[in-house]
């Protein structure tokens, strides 16, 4: 299986962390991580792995951010339904058509009952 690794930047130039992903396609690079490809999948679960458990998240939005000369910038927020609030950190999260990833996820209340967490990707097109 293939990885690629995505620097996370939430406001400014500050990073928080590293996302990683395995596709089951084969090699990925960081062209392929866009937000084209979770567009689809709003309103779809996702599985949250932590400390053996699992959590499900439904993907609850894709935001695009204004690109400049060769970046790729947009953040995702998936909604849990649980009363858990997980801490910001890096958290385990699969979904049957794009594998397993590693992503920075950052707690924001949500308008409904359940966590909203932030997954903000910001790249380098090259």
């Amino acid at each position: 299986m293939g990885s690629f690794a995505v620097s996370l930047f939430v406001g400014g130039d500050k990073s928080l962390g590293v996302a990683t992903a395995k596709s089951l396609a084969g090699e990925s690079n960081l062209s392929n991580l866009n937000a084209n490809i979770f567009q689809p999948l709003k309103g779809k679960d996702f599985q949250l792995q932590i400390n053996g458990q699992t959590i499900p998240v439904k993907l609850a939005k894709v935001e695009e951010y204004r690109q400049y000369a060769k970046t790729d910038a947009f953040s995702l927020v998936f909604h849990s339904r649980g009363n858990e609030t997980l801490e910001q950190g890096t958290y385990h999260v699969s979904h049957p058509k794009l594998g397993e990833m590693k992503f920075f996820m950052v707690p924001s209340p949500g308008k409904r009952s359940g966590q909203n967490y932030v997954v903000t990707i910001n790249h380098y097109l090259g």
